[in-house]
This record gives structure tokens, C-alpha cells and sequence, in this order.
């Protein structure tokens, strides 16, 4: 796994098997998750989660249009401010890659979430 892969996380899985046990999801399906640090010998990584754009586009988000890669067939957005660290087999499989003009856009929403 490396930095700005896109991945689909088994998140029903994880909700569960985390401890504290989260909020269950309502939705039935995989989500999509950006790998924004894999720390270097860790079994987990850092990430933020992909979900779609239809409230809009805020501060601490980065927008990804439709078609953007072939795993994004809606209009989507990266939450920058929903940081997660989660365990490597939690991800199922690489979908695709965030590209360079995303990567500086996630990488300044990540600052302005951290106030730094």
C-alpha cells in the first residue's frame, strides 16, 4: 500500500471488529478510502474517506468528478477532516489513484484541518 491509492475498505467488518465497536453504518456496501500516509513498518495506514458530493463541496474537501478514475462513476469528494487510522486488512482492493493537482489540493485541506 502507498500514499494517494484509492482502496475499498470491507467497512461493515471494520465497524465491528474495532474497539471501541463504532456506530453501525446504515449502508450496505464498501467505501472508498485515500491512503494519505502508510507509515513505514505499521500494519495500519492513514486515510481519508471518499463518499459523494451531492451537499456540495466544503473547505476540508477535495472534489473528484465524475470519470476522475474508473472507480469514481459519480461525482465524489475526499473528507479531509474524517481521518482515520485503520489496519491493513481492513482494505479489500486497489482501485485506483489519486493524481498530482489532487494530491496538493488534499495535502492543503489536511493543513487547513490541523490549523498548522
Amino acid at each position: 500500500m502507498f500514499q494517494w491509492e484509492i482502496w475499498y475498505v470491507h467497512q461493515q467488518h471494520a465497524r465491528k471488529e474495532l474497539r471501541p465497536v463504532q456506530p453501525n453504518d446504515p449502508s450496505g456496501y464498501d467505501r472508498m478510502y485515500v491512503i494519505v500516509a502508510d507509515p513505514t513498518g505499521s500494519s495500519t495506514v492513514i486515510c481519508c474517506p471518499i463518499q459523494n458530493s451531492i451537499s456540495g463541496i466544503a473547505l476540508t474537501e477535495v472534489e473528484l468528478k465524475k470519470n476522475y478514475t474508473t472507480c469514481i462513476i459519480k461525482d465524489c469528494k475526499v473528507i479531509c477532516h474524517e481521518i482515520f487510522t485503520l489496519p491493513k486488512h481492513f482494505f479489500d482492493r486497489k482501485v485506483g489513484f489519486i493524481r498530482p493537482g489532487e494530491q496538493d489540493k488534499i495535502q492543503t485541506a489536511l493543513v487547513a484541518v490541523f490549523d498548522l
